[in-house]
């Protein structure tokens, strides 16, 4: 069985839409955990002058599995409806466990 996928992801956010994000995020909170594959989410929002990024650090059963929820997103329109609050592209990686 493939280890375990750890999947980290920065999103700046419209200082107009941070509210609206951070219900969105309430909701990410409770239902990304029942999706096939995802084993936990903790989400976090910056303090300091950066505090419009908010950060999720997500564990997955695989890779695999993150990808196709991913590409779910972007089919229903639910990732569009995340780019409208931003100011610029998400940035995201995989990390590897040392």
């Amino acid at each position: 069985m493939p280890d375990k996928c750890q999947f980290l992801i920065t999103f700046e956010v419209n200082q107009n839409s941070i509210s609206s994000f951070e219900d969105m995020l309430g909701s990410v909170k409770i239902e990304l955990p029942k999706v096939a594959g995802c084993q936990n989410v903790n989400i976090f929002r910056h303090d300091g002058p950066e505090n419009n990024k908010f950060t999720l650090f997500e564990t997955w059963d695989s890779k695999a599995l993150h990808q196709d929820h991913v590409l779910r997103m972007q089919e229903t329109g639910q990732w569009a409806e995340i780019e409208k609050m931003l100011t610029r592209q998400p940035t995201g990686c995989y990390l590897l466990t040392l």
